[in-house]
Order: structure tokens, then sequence, then C-alpha cells
């Protein structure tokens, strides 16, 4: 039958999508394909930009889910090949991607909004400058999805002695960057460098005190910075 017939098709192309992407990860392990190989189908067809829309960015929020991995539409296509293999997209393209779907899920979620106007309450943290992964730990890994809205941050400093200033965005960014500064230090022993100045999570993390759950919380931070545009000086 036709349903079947595109059942078919649908999983023939995701695990198309799948062989290309593992050919994509073992190249960039070590090249042996010219980086514009990948972007060769959709040039092919003349497709020279990925038509970012709202209706697309809502797909990855609130579609993905209800429609799964099925290759049973145009948009769909798109969306799961972005999902399965986005290496076909060009890099500017996805970026500018994601920040239709940000800009869709603070809308949606009220993130943008200020509290007088239905939106959250601000979540407070108290960072001591002298223990601040360990302030970060305690109070930042709990926020959850609130991470997604405004943090408040007030630093305390080494005398004990809350600073002053108001916090409009410069002082969570600062803890934000600190924090990342820290943890991404090789000598913490969570992250070890490469030859050309690349980081990766180090075997001896599992082992450090807090070591895992600190891992996640980087991870948490790094997904703010993301969220909210804010660039890391790390690689």
């Amino acid at each position: 039958t036709e349903s079947r017939r595109k059942a078919k098709e649908s999983l023939l192309l995701h695990d198309i999508a799948v062989v290309c992407r593992a050919l994509y990860e073992r190249d960039s392990r070590e090249s042996f394909c010219h980086p514009s190989l990948w972007l060769g189908p959709l040039t092919e067809e003349g497709r020279d930009k990925l038509n970012v829309t709202p209706s697309l960015a809502r797909h990855f929020i609130v579609g993905a889910k209800a429609e799964g991995i099925e290759f049973n539409s145009a948009r769909s296509v798109t969306a799961n090949l972005l999902t399965v293999s986005p290496q076909c997209f060009r890099f500017d393209d996805r970026v500018a991607l994601y920040r239709e779907i940000v800009a869709l899920d603070k809308e949606m979620g009220g993130w943008n909004k200020a509290p007088a106007f239905g939106g959250p309450i601000p979540s407070r943290v108290t960072i001591r400058r002298n223990f601040l992964i360990e302030d970060a730990l305690g109070q930042v890994a709990k926020l959850g999805r609130a991470t997604k809205g405004r943090i408040e941050v007030t630093f305390v400093n080494e005398a004990g002695l809350a600073e002053a200033g108001l916090d409009h965005g410069g002082l969570v960014k600062e803890f934000l960057e600190e924090f990342a500064k820290k943890c991404f230090d090789p000598n913490l022993a969570l992250f070890r460098s490469t030859d050309d100045g690349c980081l990766h999570p180090s075997p001896l993390a599992e082992h450090q005190d807090n070591g895992l759950p600190l891992l996640y919380l980087v991870g948490m931070v790094i997904g703010k910075c993301l969220y909210e545009g804010i660039m890391l000086d790390v690689k």
C-alpha cells in the first residue's frame, strides 16, 4: 500500500542519513574528504541556503516529539536531516536556525518577559569569589529549566562583603565566564587539552569529588551561554 511504501522510504532515508553522519564523524577525526562534499547534494539541487522559517523552528520544539524520526513531508525531511545528519547544511544556516529556535522557545516559555507581564521570577544566587565553583554547584545546578530565565548574581568578595551593583546582565555574564575559565583549566583535571589546544573531558573527572556533577554543571553553563549568545574563550 501507499502508506507502507512511504514507511519504507522514510526508513531508508533515515538509514542513509545515519551512515552519512558516521562517515562525517570519521572524517572529522582524520579528514579524507573535501569539506564541500557534505554539502554536495544540496548544492547540486541548486539550494544555496537553508530556508529558516518559524514553522521549521517550531518543529524542533513541538513537532519533533509528535512526528518522530520520519521523513514523511518536505518540512520533516529537512528537520530530521538536520537532526540526524546536520553537516549536510551550512554552518551559518544552522546558526540562523538555532537562533530562530531560541527566540521561539523564549517566546513560548515566557522566558523573555518581565514578571509583571507574566514572566518567571528571576533566580537569585550568591557567589563567593573564593568559592565560585562550590557555590555554583550548590545553587546554579539546582535551577534546572529556570536557567533559561533571568539569573541575578550577587558576588561576595574575599572579605565576606556583598559587592555593590545591580545585575542587568553583566554580572551573570561575568559569573558564567569565570566559572567556565576555572572549570576548563586543565589543572583542575576536569578536562584535558590536546596538542592543538582543544579540550575534552578527562577520564579522571569521575574519580574526583563532585567530578561528574561538575561536568553536568559545565554543560548547563555552556547551554546558558549558547541560549543567551554569550561567547566563551574556549574550544
